[in-house]
């Protein structure tokens, strides 16, 4: 090998070696995170959020449930605050359980269309319910990076058949 190619080796060695050392200075050291250290909103901003240990999970109230029927019930609830993230999905426990207790009938609910931000009210529509059963059912609520909560537990009983509907 003649001197000079020898020289060209050693100098793009040292800029390779170079290149790595500003690379990990600068996504390491330099403040700058790897994506499996910083969590980024769904909508794909680069605002960075806490990490999942430091997320607040949303707060939800059950309300009480309304236009009850022989076979149906409207049931609603409030989302206080949203917690962290914005929320990506509610809905209602609903069994004719101990207080909110055991293996719920079912599971009832829907994401909505986009994340929602900020407090919201939320009602949601159940069918095909026997006539005079009492039921238990709460309200949740969850985002992408916080747990499921819950609200309080609460109780209908649907009308029995033959009643007359209740007034207005």
């Amino acid at each position: 090998m003649s001197k000079g190619f020898k020289v060209a080796l050693w100098v793009i060695l040292g800029l390779a070696i170079v290149g790595v050392g500003i690379y990990v200075y600068l996504f390491n050291f330099g403040g700058l995170k790897t994506s499996a250290d910083v969590a980024v909103f769904p909508s794909a901003t680069t605002s960075p959020v806490p990490p999942f240990s430091q997320q607040i999970a949303p707060s939800v109230q059950t309300k009480y449930a309304t236009r009850i029927t022989v076979s149906s019930a409207v049931l609603n609830e409030y989302v206080v605050d949203q917690g962290t993230m914005p929320v990506i999905d509610r809905g209602f426990w609903i069994g004719t359980g101990n207080y909110c207790s055991g293996t719920p009938l079912a599971v009832i609910g829907s994401a909505p269309a986009k994340p929602v931000i900020g407090p919201f009210s939320y009602s949601y529509t159940v069918n095909n319910l026997l006539p005079g059963t009492t039921y238990f059912y709460k309200a949740y609520a969850g985002s992408d990076f916080g747990p499921i909560t819950y609200g309080a537990c609460d109780t209908f009983v649907t009308l029995k058949s033959g009643s007359p509907l209740p007034s207005k």
